[in-house]
């Protein structure tokens, strides 16, 4: 299992040590990727050319709700900084009129800008704000635009695990597409089910539940 660390979600509440002390920690946990924010990046890019762990950076989080232009110039800053993977947040405006085509054709333009920097693209989806059929809509959209990876929540709100799960499951039975389970795990019968759901990742804003 595919396993990514996130810290661009709580990263406020921790100075830049605490946070370098975390990701060190899941690199030698075996953590195949790590999720910060572009500050916390350039400050960690040294560290990470002597290790596999690639590193992905968030474009428009948490809302998705920014114009286009602007989500584009951030994935541009990510790919400089030194992002191998950037985590755009679905267009909210285009997906809430399920303008899928305008959607798409975004999508696209991210992708080949990410391609050129031998990058990947992964799609974060709030599920919280969509209907189960929409969320399959979306996916299904995705994979048809060459999105291989999506990671059905934000990580911004408490949002429960289980319905996480349930969502993931119906994305990789119905598309193409793979699923990072993202969820926050309080008890280990959370991490246990989220790591016996056989999913293509799962996304950890703690490591409590590693160690």
């Amino acid at each position: 299992m595919f396993l990514d660390f996130c810290t661009y979600n709580r990263t406020s509440n921790k100075s830049l040590d605490s946070q370098l002390e975390d990701i060190f920690l899941a690199i030698r946990l075996g953590f195949n990727n790590i999720s910060v924010p572009i500050r916390t990046l350039r400050e960690l890019k040294p560290f990470l050319k002597e290790t596999n762990i690639t590193a992905a950076s968030p474009v428009d989080y948490p809302f998705g709700n920014s114009e286009k232009m602007p989500r584009f110039h951030q994935t541009v800053r990510a790919l400089k900084a030194g992002a191998s993977t950037i985590d755009l947040v679905g267009n909210n405006y285009f997906l809430h009129n399920k303008s899928y085509g305008k959607f798409s054709e975004e999508i696209k333009e991210h992708l080949k800008i990410c391609l050129d920097h031998d990058a990947e693209l992964r799609i974060v989806l709030d599920n919280s704000k969509y209907e189960p059929s929409e969320i399959i809509a979306i996916s299904k959209v995705l994979g048809e635009s060459g999105i291989e990876y999506v990671i059905p929540s934000t990580g911004f709100y408490r949002d429960d695990i289980y319905d996480n799960i349930i969502t993931s499951m119906s994305i990789e039975s119905k598309t193409s597409v793979k699923s990072i389970v993202s969820g926050h795990m309080w008890l280990e019968k959370h991490h246990k089910m989220a790591i016996e759901g056989l999913f293509f990742g799962l996304r950890a804003y703690s490591l409590e539940l590693f160690v």
